[in-house]
């Protein structure tokens, strides 16, 4: 991280020789974990075990965030709201629609042969890829193995299903569902308690 600054607190601070701590505020900018690059990060665990690397609980904000694609670039990602405990861990994950267009164009672009030219989104789960007159329609859903998917519906040439993100030893976010509106999507995940060592 360019920039981090973490607060411990312990009452008794003899606590932390067991060592555990009541909480640990984490703040940083430019931070690599995991696979991801954050913009920043605003994290609150709290009953923490500094040994075990667990915490009763979790709180926070990552913003600006890039994480792997199966499509060869990565996906910028405007928020993650993190909340629950470590074992248990849950993430809202924001996207605007300037986040969700690049992915849906990149996932047909080798089909149409061509850079897409606009992309259309529709709640709950529909997304209209336009290039040339051609409109390649799908579904973006996240499927059983908590991946996100492309399902192209038609026209019939374009049916398919492309990987757009999918859960792995480098991607700590196991999907579990979305929801799609004209100005972006909202997707929640669980988090791999294995990142953190739980």
């Amino acid at each position: 991280s360019a920039d981090k600054k973490v607060t411990v607190i312990a009452d008794p601070p003899i606590e932390l020789l067991a060592p555990r701590a009541d909480e640990v505020h984490v703040q940083a900018t430019n931070a690599r974990f995991a696979g991801l690059t954050i913009g920043a990060v605003d994290l609150t665990l709290g009953g923490v075990g500094l040994v075990r690397r667990e915490a009763d609980s979790v709180e926070g904000l990552l913003t600006a965030v890039r994480v792997p694609t199966m499509l060869g670039s990565p996906a910028s990602i405007s928020s993650v709201g993190l909340s629950g405990p470590s074992s248990d861990l849950r993430a809202i994950i924001t996207l605007s629609a300037k986040d969700v267009q690049p992915l849906a164009s990149a996932a047909v672009e080798g089909q149409l042969g061509q850079k897409p030219t606009k992309v259309t989104l529709t709640a709950p789960d529909k997304v209209t890829v336009s290039a040339s007159g051609l409109n390649v329609r799908g579904t973006l859903v996240v499927d059983a193995g908590g991946g996100l998917v492309l399902i192209t519906t038609s026209p019939a040439r374009f049916s398919g299903t492309v990987d757009i993100l999918r859960p792995g030893p480098t991607q700590p976010l196991h999907l579990t569902g979305i929801a799609l509106r004209a100005d972006g999507a909202t997707l929640t995940a669980t988090v791999d308690a294995s990142f953190f060592g739980g």
